[in-house]
C-alpha cells in the first residue's frame, strides 16, 4: 500500500516524467533485444569516437589543473 499512497501523493509533472521513463526504458530495451546486431554495429563505431572524447576531454582537465 505504502508505493500506491506516494504515487497517489505525486504531482501531476512527476507522474508524467515516470511515465514516459518507463515507456522510454521498456521501448530501449525492446529495440536492444529486436535489433542487437544493429546495436552492436553501433557500438562498435562508436566506440572509437567516444573514447577519443573521453581522452581529450580528461587531457584538458588535466592541464587546467595543472596551469591553475
Amino acid at each position: 500500500m505504502g508505493i500506491i499512497a506516494g504515487f497517489k501523493e505525486m504531482s501531476l509533472k512527476r507522474k508524467i516524467n515516470l511515465g514516459v521513463g518507463i515507456f522510454a526504458l521498456a521501448n530501449g530495451i525492446y529495440g536492444v533485444y529486436d535489433e542487437y546486431f544493429n546495436v552492436i554495429d553501433f557500438l562498435k563505431g562508436a566506440g572509437p569516437l567516444i573514447l577519443i572524447l573521453i581522452g581529450i576531454v580528461m587531457l584538458l582537465a588535466g592541464l587546467t589543473k595543472k596551469l591553475s
